[in-house]
């Protein structure tokens, strides 16, 4: 790539998108004259052209350039690491979203009870003096060992999710770790940040800019939103075990 670093673009690759379609915008450096002049800057583009239609969706061309919202993207950047209370209270929310919903004890209790009332019924199934008698309490004794396995089945489901929830405070001290590291240094005005340290900070913070054509009733221009993405993804794995529990 002959491309100086600095026109590599912050957000290439799956940060920047299109408000119309919603797909990823890609970088395109000016070519020709506008080139060979320095007439033009690299630009992030979505163009769609679709013959068959004429709705908007599939026929538009959304751009634009990239110095311009590769700065916005910097300051959202900054924006995020000089509040380091908000950081904070996030941080605390996700620990508080990654607590067990469930305590191990009670299924452990419940379990007990079930095999000690299984014990009872087996006791009585024993002393069982006519068939219809034995036939009923077969069927409670069925019933107590699907209550006994789906309560187990409950245990082995939280083992595994305890391990998951090691993964995600891993991930949060990863981060915590992360933010007290750069928030001196790029917070600091006089400080310039080598594309890499930028870099890694729209894909730690997951920065997601979506990005509408300049002609057109749109709700904005650009928008520009943190999602934290490797903390977000493991807690939304997270709560769809819970919800099978």
């Amino acid at each position: 790539n002959n491309q100086h670093r600095d026109e590599l673009g912050l957000l290439r690759a799956g940060y920047i998108f299109c408000g119309v379609c919603g797909r990823r915008m890609i970088l395109k450096y000016p070519s020709g004259e506008a080139a060979r002049k320095n007439y033009n800057t690299p630009v992030y583009r979505c163009q769609q052209k679709d013959g068959k239609t004429v709705d908007i969706t599939h026929n538009h061309r959304t751009q634009i350039h990239v110095p311009g919202i590769d700065e916005v993207a910097r300051q959202k950047i900054i924006e995020v690491l000089l509040k380091p209370e908000e950081v904070r209270i996030k941080v605390e929310a996700w620990r508080q979203a990654n607590k067990p919903v469930f305590d191990t004890t009670d299924i452990e209790e419940t379990i007990a009870n079930i095999r000690h009332s299984m014990q009872n019924l087996f006791t009585l199934a024993q002393n069982a003096t006519d068939d219809e008698t034995l036939a009923d309490l077969t069927y409670r004794m069925n019933e107590l060992e699907k209550q006994k396995r789906v309560a187990e089945g409950m245990l082995f489901d939280l083992a595994d999710e305890e391990e998951e929830r090691a993964e995600i405070e891993k991930e949060l001290q990863k981060f915590e770790k992360w933010v007290a590291g750069v928030q001196p240094s790029l917070t600091d005005p006089s400080y310039q940040p080598t594309y890499e340290e930028l870099r890694l900070a729209v894909r730690i913070l997951g920065l997601r800019v979506t990005v509408f054509p300049t002609v057109g009733d749109w709700p904005y221009r650009y928008e520009a939103v943190v999602t934290v993405p490797e903390i977000i993804k493991k807690l939304a794995i997270l709560s769809q075990t819970s919800h099978r529990l």
